[in-house]
């Protein structure tokens, strides 16, 4: 082709070559990082062949990053399998494959130069024992290479394009899933549409409860007993049907996709540590949703340090009495039974001395949301996860019948809850529970949260590279999130897009609504009346 003598630089390619063959060829560097961590952290913690819990809290920092390691390590190993098997299928398309080439500069560049555990703690390898020769192995050309140019701006912009272009989709990119649960999913897309869309906001901006109606249609459809076997009621299918049915509903409304869980978590319990007489008592109502249960974990003061959990449990002659204070308890006023963890054992002050129990008690409503004896209680009102609402709890005396402690034996209620969390279903979907609903277009931004002065996904990625990442990282949020610590709030500092993520650990971020409610575990107030809406603390208003 003819031209003027002047010499053009080509534009390199977004995705890099031979892409599966050099995540593949990565992987080998993690596994061995990993391998000498445990290595190192394992030295750090064992005395006398075994593992101390005074030397684990003691080397906390590497114990709780060696755990963050291996999730990371694990999360590639499955993002390459997701990927073979895309490829496999011939389905391993352009947002595939940036998908899983920014997923492995991101994890690589984070394993290398240090995990954000979370806001405002960062483990590096060095926290682990490693040494500069224990690292080595990260040099290998396939990890340089993928640090380097896998997670590029060029990359996340591309992305950021398709993502807008496909806003149709149900997901971004293809999630590698059955037949049987793409159906699924499917099934419950189109629910979420009919039934919670048109309703979500309204529920939302009234802080209703989710109506029994809805409900009674979820159970109708089987979310409560999904993952129950057969033989008690359920359904039996598996986790991975659950996290599409929750993520389903949860682009209709979180409070809906969250009500499933509860019920997730309460079989679980039993499931794992009831007894047969418990299991069949509880879990055919637990899958029918004739039976909404509660967990009733946190306390003030401990958050979830559940080892130093107060509330007190007492044996009587006709069975058990609770006393104590619980706090964040969600949809605890209409339920029918509480999954209770109460200290059994005198005189101790660890996990040791916890006990489960599955306390009956009778629904509340509006007008008395707590009507049972020895129990009381009162709303916590929140800014963004309604539906359910929150609540302090207060036992004095309340009675339990003997047959309720779980698996009929004391000092199990910690050992118990641990095993029902080696399943991930509830972690994992509240990842994405939030993040899925603002993969819509401009135009939809405007209309699911009144605000159609907010410019879309592709306007802002445009003009702040920080909210590519945000946007190829987390699937962007439909506004800026904003920490609502007064000394942040003095300093004028704000992280555009994604949060100010140098707020203290537990600190959680808050969602502007246009609705003026008070949160006051954080003590903001929106008010919407001041130019586009502004986050408060007290006196001290947002920059």
């Amino acid at each position: 082709m003819a031209h003027d003598g002047q010499d053009f630089p080509m534009t390199a390619p977004v995705i890099l070559p031979d892409l599966l063959t050099l995540t593949g060829a990565a992987m080998p560097a993690v596994d061995d990082v990993l391998s000498r961590a445990k290595v190192s952290v394992a030295a750090l913690v064992t005395k006398d062949g075994k593992v101390s819990g005074t030397l684990i809290e003691e080397h906390q920092t590497a114990a709780h990053g060696l755990a963050w390691l291996a999730t990371y390590a694990q999360a590639l190993h499955q993002m390459q399998d997701w990927a073979t098997r895309m490829s496999g299928d011939g389905t391993f398309g352009e947002v595939e494959q940036l998908i899983h080439q920014i997923a492995f500069g991101e994890y690589l560049w984070q394993i290398y130069g240090g995990i954000q555990m979370n806001q405002g703690e960062v483990v590096r390898l060095q926290d682990l024992g490693l040494t500069q020769d224990d690292m080595r192995a990260l040099m290998a050309p396939a990890v340089m290479t993928l640090t380097q140019s896998g997670n590029t701006q060029a990359a996340r912009s591309r992305l950021a394009v398709l993502m807008q272009e496909q806003s149709a989709n149900i997901t971004v990119g293809r999630s590698g899933l059955d037949d049987e649960l793409e159906m699924i999913r499917e099934q419950f897309r189109r629910f979420s549409i009919d039934r919670i869309e048109p309703h979500a906001h309204e529920w939302h901006l009234k802080d209703e409860l989710i109506p029994m109606e809805i409900i009674d249609e979820m159970a109708e459809l089987g979310v409560f007993g999904l993952t129950i076997p057969e033989e008690h009621g359920g359904i039996g299918l598996s986790k991975a049907a659950m996290c599409v049915v929750s993520e389903e509903l949860s682009r209709g409304y979180i409070g809906v996709g969250s009500l499933g869980t509860r019920s997730e978590i309460a079989a679980e319990l039993i499931i794992c540590g009831g007894t047969e007489d418990q299991k069949a008592k509880w879990l055919p109502g637990l899958a029918s949703g004739e039976i909404l249960p509660t967990a009733v974990f946190t306390e003030p003061n401990t958050g979830s340090d559940l080892g130093s959990l107060r509330t007190r449990a007492r044996q009587t002659d006709d069975g058990w009495t609770i006393t104590g204070n619980k706090t964040w308890i969600t949809h605890a006023s209409r339920t029918h039974v509480m999954t209770v963890l109460a200290r059994t054992v005198p005189d101790t002050d660890d996990y040791k001395g916890l006990s489960m129990f599955l306390a009956e008690k009778t629904p509340g409503t509006d007008a008395a949301p707590f009507p049972d004896t020895g129990l009381s209680g009162g709303e916590i009102e929140v800014l963004g996860y309604r539906g359910m609402k929150e609540y302090t709890l207060n036992f004095d005396d309340f009675p339990v019948a003997a047959e309720n402690l779980l698996g009929g034996v004391e000092g199990q209620g910690f050992k118990q809850l641990m095993q029902t969390f080696e399943s991930p279903v509830d972690l994992f979907q509240r990842a994405g529970k939030g993040q899925r609903p603002a993969l819509r277009s401009r135009s939809g931004h405007g209309q699911a949260f009144g605000r159609p002065d907010r410019v879309g996904l592709r306007r802002q990625c445009a003009s702040d590279p920080r909210r590519e990442r945000v946007c190829a990282g987390i699937q962007d949020q439909p506004h800026p999130l904003r920490c609502a610590n007064p000394q942040h709030l003095r300093g004028g500092g704000r992280d555009s897009g994604a949060g100010h993520r140098a707020a203290a650990a537990g600190l959680k971020r808050v969602a502007p609504y246009g609705d003026g409610t008070i949160n006051p575990w954080h003590g903001a107030r929106w008010r919407p009346e001041v130019g586009h809406g502004r986050l408060e603390w007290g006196d001290h208003p947002m920059p």
